[in-house]
């Protein structure tokens, strides 16, 4: 009886140590909803842009970009920073510097999110087969070697400096530095928009479509990651 009442006792106290794993704490539940809302919002956007030519006025908006101040080097700046192989080749860097200092969790994800990146970019470009804007509509300011749809500097972009605020918004830095990170990062993102709207190189919908696959990535990996949970542990691990 009492080895039955010892086994029973084993069992609860295994159900509730499991239980809290099973629950989403409110920032993975957040995550979860973002990510289901860009998912939604990105394959309506494919669908839209499928092989498709300017939508709903995205011709003017380019025109009326590109009649905007800008520089050249600046969009150049901005795109270099953004393109795919950087990002990628960063966040990798980030993968193997986490691993190093044994955050082994936040190493795993980090590899797989950017390992996936360029994999799920292109196969969404693939995908949507969508043309590139071209004169007389726009004025081309910038070479491409892809389809338009999704933008894959508004893609790499949102992942890249996306993931660095994530990680960095968990980190001990201090609050002020924190807000730093999150401000340039956010301004990267920005930028991009821009850059590849007044280059003349993708439409609107493009850098929609990469901005909202970016996020649904993004929403993958923190859950994967569960920032919420144990945040002295996760900083530190």
């Amino acid at each position: 009886m009492r080895a039955r009442t010892y086994l029973s006792d084993q069992r609860s106290d295994a159900q509730l140590n499991k239980a809290p794993a099973a629950i989403m704490t409110g920032a993975e539940r957040a995550w979860a909803a973002v990510g289901v809302a860009a998912l939604a919002g990105g394959a309506a956007l494919l669908a839209a842009a499928r092989g498709a030519g300017p939508l709903w006025g995205e011709d003017e908006a380019v025109r009326w970009m590109q009649g905007q101040p800008g520089s050249v080097t600046v969009a150049r700046v901005i795109r270099w920073l953004t393109s795919t192989e950087p990002v990628t080749a960063a966040g990798l860097l980030a993968a193997a510097t986490a691993r190093m200092r044994g955050a082994t969790r936040l190493a795993m994800v980090t590899a797989v999110l950017f390992f996936a990146l360029p994999l799920v970019q292109t196969g969404l470009k693939e995908v949507a087969t969508r043309p590139r804007p071209e004169p007389p509509a726009v004025e081309l300011r910038a070479g491409f070697s892809s389809p338009s749809f999704p933008a894959g500097h508004a893609m790499s972009g949102m992942v890249g400096y996306g993931w660095a605020w994530a990680v960095a918004a968990r980190s001990p830095l201090p609050r002020a530095a924190r807000r730093c990170v999150g401000a340039a990062c956010a301004g990267v993102i920005a930028g991009t928009a821009w850059a590849n709207l007044w280059t003349g190189v993708h439409w609107p919908t493009d850098i929609a479509g990469g901005f909202a696959w970016g996020v649904a990535l993004l929403a993958l990996a923190a859950l994967a990651w569960r920032p919420g949970r144990r945040p002295a542990r996760d900083g530190a691990s």
